[in-house]
């Protein structure tokens, strides 16, 4: 019987290696394009989850904002109504019935008699200044303030308010007080307060008015107040 010589073993061997290697050629770059598959997920993952963050505290910081606003317009409802029980309800009743302001609450409003409505305007500072005290504290780089964050000057919040006096009326009878139009001396009003607070990055300005286009976030709330004023 002949017996296969080593060297035709070594002949056959060769063609039975090559033909995985030829098969694997053909899968070159399958690897890397795996690999670069990869990186862009996990790069994609990694961005909308910083973007996400981002919004999130953006969304935080508009609600901030909105709940600051409301708490400066209700501030000056109740500076204004503090005026008023400090004895300035006849002054600005005088004020009010000239109508020299005008007022957002009635500008659009058109009298019989052809007058201007009632109107008077108290501003933040002029509210400051009647109960010489400061509404509000500034921030500085280590102090919050009244609004915060503490920061540099061009990174603060300003707070500002005006309120509206209009549409005087009857006071009527108030409990503890006598029955209006039986004192010739006093009589009760009502007196429709109007106020908007306006909080605004310090670059937009101090003003506080409905044309500021940089203002963060403004809020309106009303109320009606009794003063008692002398005759």
């Amino acid at each position: 019987m002949h017996k296969a010589s080593p060297n035709a073993r070594l002949i056959s061997n060769p063609r039975a290696r090559t033909t995985p290697l030829r098969r694997r050629a053909h899968e070159r770059g399958a690897a890397l394009f795996i690999v670069v598959l990869v990186i862009m997920l996990l790069t994609a993952i990694g961005i909308f989850a910083a973007r996400s963050a981002s919004l999130v505290d953006v969304a935080s910081g508009y609600d901030r904002q909105a709940v600051q606003t409301e708490y400066i317009a209700e501030y000056g409802i109740r500076g204004a109504t503090t005026r008023l029980a400090n004895g300035e309800g006849s002054a600005a009743l005088n004020e009010m019935r000239q109508g020299i302001d005008t007022c957002q609450a009635t500008k659009d409003l058109v009298l019989p008699s052809g007058q201007r409505p009632s109107c008077y305007k108290w501003f933040m500072p002029e509210v400051s200044a009647a109960l010489d005290a400061p509404l509000l504290d500034s921030p500085t780089a280590t102090d919050p303030g009244s609004l915060g964050p503490p920061g540099a000057t061009d990174t603060q919040m300003l707070g500002n308010f005006v309120v509206e006096l209009t549409d005087e009326t009857s006071g009527g009878a108030v409990p503890g007080f006598q029955v209006d139009g039986q004192n010739q001396s006093f009589q009760m009003v009502r007196i429709t307060l109007t106020s908007q607070g306006a909080v605004r990055p310090f670059t937009a300005g101090t003003a506080c008015d409905a044309s500021s286009s940089r203002s963060a976030g403004s809020a309106y709330v009303r109320a009606h107040v009794v003063t008692l004023i002398s005759r």
